[in-house]
């Protein structure tokens, strides 16, 4: 488990003969994992399914994405997402009306 570009460096590492591990899982989250440091650590450590969290300190997880979700699955059952172009907005405060 660790930030993608700090998982990134131990794949280089790997491929360089520098390092001699097998993960079957490999967790990421603290920022982005870009496609083509993805696609390192895939081709690196093909026997790990890679698991993405989408974290904060506020609500710990705030969605989870795996390769067979095509993305992330954000979870919305206590969360309101206002997602735009430029930005993201998360809340979990809700209004009610009597």
């Amino acid at each position: 488990m660790g930030y993608p570009s700090a998982i990134k460096i131990l794949a280089e590492k790997q491929q360089k003969k520098e390092l001699s591990i097998d993960p079957y899982i490999i967790q990421v989250s603290g920022e982005p994992f870009y496609l083509e440091d993805k696609r390192l650590v895939e081709s690196t450590f093909s026997n790990a399914e890679i698991l993405d969290f989408y974290c904060s300190t506020e609500h710990l997880v705030i969605g989870f994405g795996r390769d067979n979700f095509n993305g992330l699955y954000l979870f919305e059952d206590d969360l309101i997402f206002e997602i735009d172009e430029s930005n993201l907005i998360i809340t979990n405060l809700l209004i009610v009306m009597k």
